[in-house]
Formats: C-alpha cells, structure tokens, sequence
C-alpha cells in the first residue's frame, strides 16, 4: 500500500513538471509509474518485473520514458498508444481488430522471388491474420495488415515500380556541445548521473551493466560532451537517443523497434556491376562487411534488385547510409579491390 501511495505522489508531482527520478524501482512499478506520467498504456512482455530499473525523466514525454525503460530492460519498445517493451520480431498490433485488407496493382516488372523477399520484409505486421498474396495471373498484390503494416507495404511496392534511386535523410545526432545548467552533482554514478538530467534536460537511463552505487565522476561539466567524457574515463559509454541519454559497458543503442524505425531505399549499382550475377555478388558481400548483425533485425534487408542493377536496402538511415559509404569506397578504388580487401580485412567498409 505504501508503495502504491508512493507512486501517486510520483504522478502527481510531475503533473506539477517535475521530474520522474527512479532510484532502483522495480520494471512493474516503473512501467505503472511511466503510464500514469504519460498518460499512455504500456504493457511489458521482456524481462523480470521485480528487475531494478534507474532512470531520471525530465518531463512526460512518450518517446524519451519508452527509450528509458527500454534501454535499462534490454528490449524494444514501440510508439502507438498501447505501447508494448518487448523483444519479439512481431508487433503485436499486426493481429489486432485494426486490421484490414488493401489491393495493390501489378508492378511494372515481377521477377522470381519478390513475393518471398517482400513477406520477409513485412513479417513484422504478419502476426495473427496477416498475410501477404500475389495473384500470378493478375499481377495484383493483397495485404491484410496494421495501418502501418499496409504503409510499409505501399512503401515496399512503390520501392520496386519507381526507377528512380531513393534514400533517406542522415539526421544530425543529438550536439556533445549542448550546454549543461550546471555541473551534475551526486555522492555515486546512480546520483551523479540521474542529477545529469535535471542539469541538460534530457532523459537519463543507465543501463542494468551499470552499478549505481559505484564512484561518480569527479570532472567538472559545462556541456553534454565534458560529461560524457568524464563518463568515458570511468569505462562507461553514452548515446542520445529519443532525447534519452543511455548509459553503459557498451554502446547504448537505439531500442525503437527495429521494423517501425526501418526507412526503404533503393541504390543504384549500375556503376560498380555490369550484370545481374554482379548485383547479387555485391549485395551479399555488404551483408556481411557492413553491420553484419544488422540484417538478421526484424524488417530489415539487403536484397539485389538484379534486373535494375540496383540495392533494395530496408534499414534505418545510420545503417543504410553506412551500405552508401561502402559502395562510395568502392566507387573510389574500383570494385575488384574493395572485394579483395574485404578478403583480408572482412571489417573493412
């Protein structure tokens, strides 16, 4: 009961702005105290619920507080208003009343396999009733999915009618030159970095790799940047995702759900590959030479689109912009000796 009382003085306090600052609550009770402050559902299939979380929110907003949670848990999270922290490929909205049937007209051009590829792609929003047919006499696709499931289909199929190259926008990351109202302050990491959120404005969440009660950084801090490097010298690395700062042994990474962060572009090859088997060379050595885990996410793919000479390439932007370094490396030393350099150093991009 005391416990309970507790959290409604939580939610009532940031109903005035405060922060959120969760020192060691268990997963159940961070996720209740995270709904009452957003107003937002949000259920959680991942994890153990007495697992305790620290995490510092400066405000009540959805993304920042489902980064958070997420971040600390290990899992993913996802944006809709019946949010889910989970670490299942499938969303669970794909095998809701929400969805429904859509027709989409033949392509231009089908070659062998693209009913595979695009299922593989959409598995994602293909839970429960979902599905995906292609009519070989008519040409006519049929998806029965989420909204967003259709939209990512629409997307898909407008990917492989238009001619045209496609890629996504590189947005800027979160500048180490933010300015902090004042040098956090705290008796250990777990204080010192919760009390980082009051002083940049951001979220906060330290990872479950982190000890809290361990020494705190001793540097003085004017921007985001003297902070993070004073993390740095104590083994700890950071990274803004979500206007969430995560905190960890390893590099934070950003825990939106793989399938909803997806973008789809299309890379023209033509250049580098003069034929179809060349295509399909070049993209299985990007699948394994660029962010080779990358491509066994849910929704994501790097699949020669042969009779184009071209790269469909289902990613989000950071990784598909790092597929366009490579193939810009490529371009700058000739094709024949990026592949022979990738056979002796497979890292190299």
């Amino acid at each position: 009961m005391r416990h309970f009382c507790f959290l409604l003085v939580i939610a009532t306090v940031l109903a005035g702005g405060e922060p959120l600052l969760c020192r060691g609550f268990d997963a159940s009770s961070a996720v209740r105290a995270v709904v009452s402050v957003t107003g937002e559902l949000l259920t959680m299939d991942v994890g153990t619920k007495t697992q305790r979380l620290w995490f510092a929110l400066p405000g009540n907003g959805i993304a920042p507080a489902r980064q958070a949670l997420a971040q600390v848990l290990g899992c993913w999270w996802t944006p809709e208003e019946a949010g889910q922290l989970t670490s299942r490929a499938r969303l669970s909205s794909a095998s809701t009343t929400t969805a429904s049937v859509r027709a989409f007209p033949p392509l231009p051009s089908t070659p062998p396999g693209s009913e595979a590829l695009l299922r593989r792609i959409l598995d994602p929003w293909l839970g429960g009733n979902g599905g995906l047919a292609l009519d070989p006499t008519s040409g006519i696709w049929t998806a029965t999915a989420s909204p967003a499931g259709l939209a990512r289909t629409e997307q898909l199929l407008s990917a492989l009618a238009d001619p045209g190259p496609r890629a996504p926008h590189l947005l800027p990351s979160a500048s180490s030159a933010r300015t902090l109202s004042r040098s956090p302050r705290g008796a250990d990491l777990g204080s010192w970095c919760l009390d980082l959120s009051a002083c940049s404005g951001l979220a906060v969440s330290l990872s479950g790799d982190c000890d809290p009660a361990a020494a705190a950084p001793v540097t003085a801090a004017t921007t985001l940047g003297d902070a993070t490097a004073a993390l740095a010298k104590l083994g700890l690395q950071s990274a803004v995702f979500h206007g969430c700062l995560g905190i960890g042994r390893t590099p934070p990474i950003d825990r939106l759900h793989p399938a909803i962060r997806a973008s789809v572009a299309v890379l023209p090859v033509g250049h580098l590959c003069r034929d179809g088997d060349g295509v399909t060379r070049l993209a299985a050595q990007l699948a394994g030479r660029v962010e080779p885990a990358a491509w066994d996410m849910p929704g994501w793919a790097i699949a020669p689109l042969a009779w184009r000479r071209s790269l469909l390439v289902v990613a989000d932007p950071p990784t598909i912009h790092a597929v366009m370094t490579a193939l810009a490396a490529a371009d700058q030393i000739g094709l024949k000796a990026w592949l022979d350099a990738g056979q002796t150093s497979p890292g190299l991009r």
